[in-house]
């Protein structure tokens, strides 16, 4: 199985969220071999999405030539997405949100298809 971990913690690795995904992610390798890639999401560059709906009219392109278009394809490329990440102010920290906030573009690829 083809796992994809977007780390969504500042502290990357050493984070305690890290600490706690670790275990999960041990647990499922002891279950079976998995193919595990971890994105730490604050190291790419994403940029904000500004609702312009671009990516709705131009099949999947977003205006942005960032990091997320190698991170949409990795993601649908998985079979597990996990999304790792500390409760900042009830919610998860502007980078990962960031991320999560422009994943509109697969979705308008696969009605093309």
């Amino acid at each position: 199985m083809k796992i994809l971990v977007l780390n969504g913690s500042p502290k990357r690795e050493k984070s305690d969220t890290m600490h706690m995904t670790r275990a999960f992610l041990d647990g499922m390798n002891d279950a079976a071999p998995q193919d595990i890639r971890i994105i730490d999401v604050i190291d790419r560059q994403i940029e904000y999405c500004t609702g312009c709906f671009a990516c709705k009219r131009n099949g999947g392109t977003c205006i942005y030539d960032d990091d997320m278009k190698e991170i949409l394809q990795e993601m649908l490329c998985s079979d597990l997405l996990l999304f790792s990440f500390p409760l900042y102010g009830y919610g998860m920290p502007a980078p990962l949100k960031a991320l999560t906030d422009r994943t509109m573009p697969p979705s308008e690829l696969a009605k093309a298809e």
